[in-house]
């Protein structure tokens, strides 16, 4: 599968604002749309397309992070694969919250 042209461009713009589309662009119905751009790589791109921005909505979500939090916190339910968009949206509104208070 391909990123349709202009795709690529729409993640990034849209992890400025929202991360849910943003990743669903990447991650049509759970499916790679870039080969070999995977659920955690892709949270990488998502953060990182903030450029340090304080309040940058996108966070990453890999294995690392999915293992602390279910080691730290007792966070099972995110397992460490293939995450669902609606998974992703949820954990960064989560880390959005956290962060505020």
């Amino acid at each position: 599968m391909v990123v349709r042209r202009g795709g690529a461009r729409r993640a990034l713009e849209a992890a400025t604002v929202d991360p849910t589309p943003a990743y669903e662009v990447l991650h049509p119905k759970g499916r790679n749309a870039v080969r070999c751009l995977g659920p955690a790589f892709s949270t990488k791109l998502l953060y990182f397309a903030g450029a340090g921005a304080v309040r940058h909505p996108c966070a990453i979500l890999d294995s690392r992070v999915a293992t602390t939090l279910k080691k730290s916190c007792g966070w099972d339910s995110l397992g460490n694969g293939r995450w669902p968009t609606h998974t992703y949206g949820r954990y960064c509104t989560l880390l959005t919250r956290w962060a505020h208070e």
